[in-house]
């Protein structure tokens, strides 16, 4: 039973790789999709999940990859539901603790970074702009470029699912995602 269980999950978390609430149709911004589009095309096990429910707001954007997983949003929220710079805190927090043994950062992308902004590369919470978002949240995230958790990604899924019916969304090349380590 449990071997057939794990290869449904295994079968889709190959052919997808981006999750989201049904009917919703995800948009950002130019820069933060250009962002996201890097992170899904570089790092095989990435996997995108779009406003999921923390507390009592949405995280925007939720990229995991390995035992990894960075909260991205852009400086302003995009509705009151959403999460941004000044609540990421509180959404990381929510996330850490709804995700137990993995890694959590947050990342807000700029259109170019306040100099008030800057922070250190092992801070919680990190202020990039566009241009060095990709890179910098993509080496993070590379610790382990080909493993699956699937614990975090099933506990994504179902805060999705809890929600609304949850949708998956073809890779954007067609192709599925490798994976070497599927736990």
């Amino acid at each position: 039973m449990a071997a057939r269980l794990r290869a449904a999950v295994r079968s889709a978390l190959r052919d997808y790789n981006a999750f989201g609430p049904a009917g919703a149709r995800p948009s950002a911004d130019r820069r933060t999709a250009a962002v996201l589009r890097s992170l899904l095309e570089r790092l095989p096990a990435a996997r995108l999940f779009v406003r999921v429910p923390v507390g009592p707001h949405r995280a925007e954007y939720t990229v995991v990859c390995g035992r990894r997983v960075a909260v991205i949003t852009p400086p302003i929220a995009r509705s009151a539901e959403d999460t941004g710079a000044e609540l990421l805190p509180d959404a990381v927090a929510d996330v850490s603790r709804l995700l137990a043994g993995a890694e959590v950062r947050g990342f807000v992308v700029w259109p170019n970074l306040p100099v008030d902004r800057i922070s250190g590369s092992n801070a919680i919470i990190r202020h990039l702009s566009a241009p060095d978002a990709a890179g910098e949240i993509g080496r993070w995230l590379a610790e382990d470029p080909y493993t699956l958790h699937l614990p975090t990604l099933r506990r994504l899924r179902d805060r999705l699912a809890g929600e609304s019916r949850w949708v998956l969304c073809r890779n954007r090349t067609g192709a599925p995602s490798k994976s070497d380590d599927i736990r």
